[in-house]
C-alpha cells in the first residue's frame, strides 16, 4: 500500500476572488513529512512492481509465470494487466498535483483531505469525500480548478486503484480456494464472481442512492471491472456455453451506462452547492476554528 497525504493549497490573484487571503508561512512539518513519505513510498512501490514483472532483483519468478502456474477460470488475459500502467500513471499525476500544492503562494490552512492509503483505499476515498463535504462549497466558489483536480486526479485515481486491487484480491482468493482448499476451479471462480457481483451491486446502490452527493463524480469503478471481465472473456469464453462471466460483464456495462446517465442528469438538473449563499460560504480557516470550538 502506498501512504499518501495531500496538503491541499489554493492559489489565486486578488482579482479572482474577494475572500480573505491565507498567506502561507512555514509549511506544516507533519503534513510535509507525509507528502515526502508518500512520494518516496510510491516510487519504491513502482520500482518493486517493475522488478516483479520480469522476475528481476529479489523476485525469482515472473508474474506471468505465477499466473500460469496458478491458473483459474477467472484469470484474465495477459493484456488486461496493462491496466497497471493506467493506475500508476493516474497515481503519478495525483502525486504531482499534491506536490504542486506545496509550492503555492496562497494556501488553505485546513486540510481538504488527509488519507493514508495504508488504511485501505476505501478509507482514503471516504476521507476525501468527507473533505469535499466540508470544504467543497468554498472550493467551488473560489478554486473550482482545485475542486475538479481532487475529483478527477485524487478520487477517481484512488477508485481505479481500489477497484483493481479488489479484483486482484478476489483472483488470489480463487487461487487459494482452488489450490489450497481443494475446491474445483469452477466452484472457486463462482464464489469469487459472486462476491464481485455483490460488491458491484452494493456500490451501485451506495453511490446512487445513499451517498450520491459525496460520490457523484467517481466514475472509474465500472470501467476497471469491465476491463477485468473483458480480459477474462477473451481468455476463457466458450461461445457454445456462455459463462457467468459474460452475464456479469453485461451487468457491469449496463450499470455503467445507467450511472453515466444519472450523473449527467444530476449534474445538469441538481448541481451541487446550488442555493448556497455566497456570503454564507465559510472559509477553511473559519470551519477549522468552528471545529476546534466543538472539541475544546
Amino acid at each position: 500500500e502506498i501512504l499518501t497525504s495531500s496538503h491541499i493549497c489554493c492559489t489565486s490573484s486578488s482579482a479572482s476572488f474577494s475572500s480573505p487571503k491565507f498567506t502561507m508561512g512555514d509549511h506544516s512539518i507533519p503534513r510535509m513529512t507525509l507528502i515526502v513519505v508518500s512520494t518516496v513510498a510510491f516510487i519504491v512501490c513502482v520500482a518493486f512492481n517493475a522488478l516483479a514483472g520480469p522476475g528481476s532483483g529479489p523476485f525469482k519468478n515472473t508474474t506471468s509465470a505465477i499466473s500460469n502456474d496458478y491458473n483459474t477460470e477467472i484469470t484474465p488475459s495477459g493484456w488486461t494487466f496493462s491496466i497497471w500502467g493506467v493506475i500508476y500513471t493516474w497515481l503519478s499525476l495525483m502525486i504531482i498535483y499534491i506536490l504542486t500544492t506545496t509550492c503555492r503562494r496562497v494556501m488553505i490552512a485546513a486540510v481538504i483531505f488527509l488519507a493514508l492509503i495504508a488504511f485501505t483505499n476505501y478509507l482514503t476515498i471516504f476521507l476525501s469525500c468527507h473533505g469535499l463535504k466540508e470544504y467543497g462549497a468554498w472550493l467551488n466558489k473560489y478554486h473550482k480548478v482545485d475542486l475538479w483536480c481532487i475529483r478527477i486526479l485524487v478520487q477517481n485515481g484512488i477508485a481505479t486503484y481500489a477497484t483493481w486491487t479488489t479484483i486482484a484480491t478476489l483472483l488470489n482468493f480463487t487461487i487459494v480456494l482452488s489450490y489450497n482448499a481443494g475446491m474445483s476451479k469452477s466452484d472457486a471462480a463462482t464464489v469469487s464472481l459472486s462476491i464481485l457481483l455483490g460488491e458491484v451491486i452494493a456500490w451501485f446502490i451506495v453511490e446512487n442512492f445513499v451517498f450520491e452527493k459525496h460520490l457523484r463524480y467517481i466514475l472509474t469503478v465500472y470501467p476497471v471491472v469491465i476491463v477485468a471481465l473483458s480480459g477474462n472473456m477473451t481468455k476463457n469464453f466458450n461461445a457454445a456455453n456462455p459463462s457467468r462471466n459474460a452475464v456479469l460483464l453485461g451487468l457491469a456495462c449496463a450499470l455503467f451506462a445507467i450511472r453515466l446517465m444519472l450523473v449527467i442528469w444530476r449534474h445538469i438538473k441538481r448541481p451541487l452547492y446550488r442555493g448556497i449563499n455566497a456570503e454564507e460560504v465559510m472559509s477553511p480557516m473559519e470551519i477549522a476554528k468552528q471545529q476546534m470550538k466543538i472539541f475544546s
